[in-house]
């Protein structure tokens, strides 16, 4: 039998983030992605996959992948409140189909204040990992 070909769990997420239902519809649009585009308004959120694999040797299909979450505000409580609600958007993600895949949990980390020094000034941006466990 061949094994399943794994879901991009980077855009399983932001496909997640961008669907009309989605309180983030409200703070940026479809402003979802997993690189900032040159000509960015703001405010906007980042997904940006770092790690991942496999949970254990056999079934190879079921995955715990690691992604960072970068909300850039306009101001820092625009981040913030953009990092909040994303968070709060993922908590809901589970036991649903979602763009070929099937997300089982979803798993946060600590919230950072990050400012990104490309701008200047730098550009108010808070940051949050979560890891996606899915499968085909």
């Amino acid at each position: 039998m061949p094994t399943p070909v794994p879901p991009d769990v980077e855009l399983v997420v932001v496909d997640y983030l961008r669907r009309p239902a989605s309180a983030l519809v409200a703070l940026v649009d479809d402003r979802v992605y997993t690189v900032v585009p040159r000509d960015a308004v703001f405010p906007l959120l980042r997904v940006v996959r770092y790690s991942g694999g496999p949970v254990r040797s056999a079934p190879l299909h079921l995955l715990s992948i690691g992604l960072q979450l970068d909300a850039f505000g306009g101001s820092k409580a625009d981040a913030r409140r953009l990092l909040d609600a994303a968070r709060l958007e993922l908590a809901s993600i589970e036991l649903a189909t979602h763009t070929g895949a099937v997300v089982t949990g979803a798993q946060f980390g600590e919230v950072r204040y990050l400012p990104d020094s490309d701008y200047n000034p730098p550009k108010p941006r808070y940051a949050s990992d979560v890891s996606i466990l899915a499968h085909p």
